[in-house]
């Protein structure tokens, strides 16, 4: 994938059509060689962003890439919609990218009412704990 083919997806996520805006989020995703390029652009759009389909695809995409810049933004959607499918996924994506830092808000997360979101947030610690190395292991 070129440059002018990531520079034509982020500028599809300003397009007026919905569908255009998420065919550039679902191209996105696949693209995680380039994510030093893509992801500020990702977490630029996330601010505007208010259709939760959208922004269930924008949390599919940011775990996807799986870079600990998107945890910020992943903990802030389980803070503001702690109950909903976009919590859910958040968790999940957290799990995905592995960095410790997202443990306090996945704790706090297992105590959500929607057991969904429970178990993600579950889950999403169990594979950030097992996948931490050791002290005996090289960094």
């Amino acid at each position: 994938m070129d440059v002018d083919w990531i520079n034509h997806q982020l500028l599809s996520l300003q397009s007026q059509d919905k569908k255009t805006r998420i065919d550039a989020l679902i191209a996105l995703s696949k693209i995680n060689h380039a994510a030093h390029r893509v992801l500020p652009e990702l977490l630029r759009y996330a601010e505007t962003v208010s259709d939760s389909q959208e922004q269930g695809i924008l949390i599919e995409t940011l775990g996807h890439i799986g870079d600990a810049c998107a945890v910020s933004y992943l903990a802030s959607v389980i803070e503001k919609h702690p109950v909903s499918k976009r919590a859910m996924r958040a968790a999940h994506c957290l799990g995905q990218i592995g960095d410790p830092t997202a443990l306090p808000i996945l704790m706090a997360a297992r105590h959500s009412p929607n057991h969904v979101v429970r178990s993600a947030a579950r889950d999403a610690i169990h594979e950030i704990q097992t996948n931490q190395p050791t002290s005996t292991e090289a960094p």
